[in-house]
């Protein structure tokens, strides 16, 4: 498996992230992304420390959480992720049940 590299279509590491799993999936998955990633994809003209944040975090619904804990190509496509980003120290490692997420007023 190729290293994922930096292109003119990734401006941000959650781009990257996310672009690598996606390819290594055969079908659609909607996860809900959250924290600075979310930021990363949601807007244009971010200030540089959101677009270079490391990870990509993952709220699990309860309406999908049945469907994606049975997808287990869901499971191995995040694994394999880490491996092929690892180098680049990017990552998909949080993932939270809703009831298990906190917002801090900071």
């Amino acid at each position: 498996m190729a290293t994922p590299q930096a292109s003119p279509c990734c401006t941000t590491n959650a781009e990257i992230i996310a672009i690598t799993l996606d390819g290594l999936l055969s079908h659609e998955t909607s996860p809900v992304v959250y924290g600075c990633a979310s930021i990363a994809l949601g807007f244009d003209h971010l200030p540089e420390v959101i677009g270079r944040s490391l990870d990509l975090d993952v709220i699990l619904s309860f309406s999908q959480m049945e469907v994606l804990d049975a997808d287990e190509q869901f499971w191995q496509a995040q694994k394999e992720a880490n491996v092929a980003l690892e180098k680049l120290r990017l990552y998909m490692t949080h993932l939270f049940q809703e009831d298990r997420v906190f917002l801090r007023p900071e």
